[in-house]
């Protein structure tokens, strides 16, 4: 080889990262613009400055400090709610069920697993955090996926 031979190895990348990322192109998997944050809402939703991050979608604000892309959706449209609590009333809840349906499908970006145990055997639910690291009825400081063993140690509230 010569050393005036342009290759992808002499701009930094491999021939197996370039084939990942033209797929990605053509199956639209790794598009920004269709994430979805752990809050219920869209990634391109945040907008961060100063070191403060915000959500806004649907004419409202979301109090997420700490996006997180969980899952990627062939459709945005439906996570547009507001969290009103844990389980069924997040946000991320929410979009889901309005996105199945509607007959779209989303895939996790992340290992679906409790945030504080770290269990993966086991049933999570999105729950929005205050400040203090407690379960709250409104959209969360911080939003995570817990068990119900961990949702009830951070102190959830049941509201039925």
């Amino acid at each position: 080889m010569s050393t005036n031979e342009v290759t992808l190895e002499s701009i930094g990348l491999s021939l197996d990262q370039m084939d990942r990322y033209m797929i990605s192109i053509r199956t639209g998997i790794g598009d920004f613009d269709r994430q979805i944050c752990i809050c219920g809402h869209p990634m391109a939703r945040h907008e961060r400055s100063d070191g403060f991050s915000s959500c806004t979608v649907s004419k409202s604000w979301c109090a997420c400090s700490s996006p997180l892309p969980v899952l990627e959706a062939d459709r945005i449209k439906p996570f547009r709610f507001a969290s009103t609590g844990f389980g069924q009333k997040h946000a991320l809840s929410k979009g889901v069920y309005a996105m199945q349906r509607q007959g779209h499908t989303a895939t996790w970006l992340i290992d679906p697993m409790c945030f504080k145990c770290k269990a993966e055997d086991v049933q999570i639910q999105p729950a929005p955090l205050s400040q203090t690291k407690k379960v709250i009825n409104r959209s969360g400081h911080t939003n995570v996926l817990l068990c119900m063993p961990c949702l009830e140690d951070v102190g959830c509230v049941y509201y039925y």
